[in-house]
């Protein structure tokens, strides 16, 4: 006997998406607590360039700044390359991890420049994961509703953005950035673990 959270659970499922196997039902739900996770990295992530102005940037380095995020998919081909030699799923955790990781450094940053070289860092080594986190959701969904679970996915991820954001700030205002870019990097180190 299904639990009134659960039904509505399933009823809500199958309105967004339709019946679901089990299986499938379990890797969704896994797939939504992940992007919970990653929602805490995004929503601190939107205040980067606040927290660049506030350090003294130039408008220079915030142009820099995303820019960066190209030298990540700049870089990919070198992601690819490793996962054909050493695996996929090696090289998108260390890549998820030392990468998202490098975020615990913003604690003992003092500058915009080293900002931007741990930001670059974080960057392609996540980057060099994402040809895995592709293989992934087309092994895990089935075709035929694949893009309606990525939907209900991201929704769950844009729900947390929203709510957090206003936390998000406050934590800023009141914390600093040495506690709030770190917290970013655990949850989205999190969100790779799940």
């Amino acid at each position: 006997m299904r639990t009134r959270l659960t039904d509505w659970q399933y009823r809500l499922d199958l309105l967004l998406i339709g019946p679901l196997q089990p299986e499938v039902r379990r890797r969704l739900y896994v797939d939504v607590r992940g992007g919970i996770a990653y929602s805490v990295y995004y929503a601190i992530f939107g205040f980067v360039p606040i927290i660049l102005r506030r350090l003294g940037a130039s408008v220079q380095e915030l142009a820099l700044f995303y820019a960066l995020n190209a030298a990540g998919l700049l870089t990919t081909g070198i992601g690819v390359w490793l996962m054909r030699r050493y695996g996929m799923r090696r090289v998108a955790m260390f890549s998820w991890l030392v990468g998202r990781g490098a975020l615990l450094l913003t604690a003992l940053a003092t500058s915009v420049a080293a900002l931007l070289g741990i930001f670059t860092a974080a960057w392609v080594l996540d980057s060099w994961a994402s040809p895995a986190y592709l293989q992934t959701i087309q092994h895990i969904y089935p075709i035929r509703q694949r893009a309606r679970m990525l939907a209900m996915a991201r929704l769950w991820l844009v729900g947390g953005i929203v709510i957090l954001t206003p936390l998000v700030g406050w934590v800023l205002d009141h914390w600093g950035f040495r506690v709030l870019l770190p917290l970013a990097g655990l949850s989205a180190m999190a969100s790779a673990i799940i």
